[in-house]
């Protein structure tokens, strides 16, 4: 802990805006981020459920999935931060479908059937706009994650 806290307050003191993503799990639930994330003061923080994705994290992940009920207790037991934080909460629900993603052979996927579907073309063999066609994004969800913001200085 102590090297990568070196490491956050070398990237601030040299101007870098620091992201801060928490990934809520059974592991963690009893957690309490307060002291710490008070003490990294990130420009940005994310906190999300874990995401159980078909074909990527099975036989991995179900020890540690929690409800969205847990999930939310969670996030409210952290509600004191949110005044100066502005944290952007990301339940299973609302990333499922809300976000771009693109693979290494440059087809995008998305999640929102609860596991990776692709593209069955790639950007670079029919462009972005064609490519996009293939997948399913929910603009509704992208704005209520707070995915469109301004990242200045």
């Amino acid at each position: 802990l102590s090297e990568s806290l070196a490491v956050w307050n070398m990237c601030k003191d040299r101007g870098f805006r620091m992201k801060l993503n928490t990934v809520v799990c059974r592991t963690n639930l009893g957690d309490d981020m307060r002291e710490l994330v008070l003490d990294l003061l990130p420009d940005r923080w994310k906190v999300f459920q874990i995401l159980p994705v078909e074909g990527q994290n099975d036989g991995d992940v179900e020890s540690l999935l929690i409800t969205c009920d847990e999930f939310m207790r969670w996030v409210e037991k952290h509600t004191d931060l949110e005044a100066g934080l502005n944290p952007v909460h990301e339940s299973n629900d609302v990333m499922r479908g809300s976000y771009a993603m693109l693979d290494a052979l440059g087809r995008f996927y998305d999640s929102t059937e609860g596991c990776y579907t692709y593209s069955s073309h790639s950007i670079l063999d029919v462009g972005v706009h064609e490519a996009w066609t293939e997948v399913c994004f929910d603009y509704s969800k992208f704005y209520q994650r707070d995915g469109e913001y301004a990242w200045e200085a």
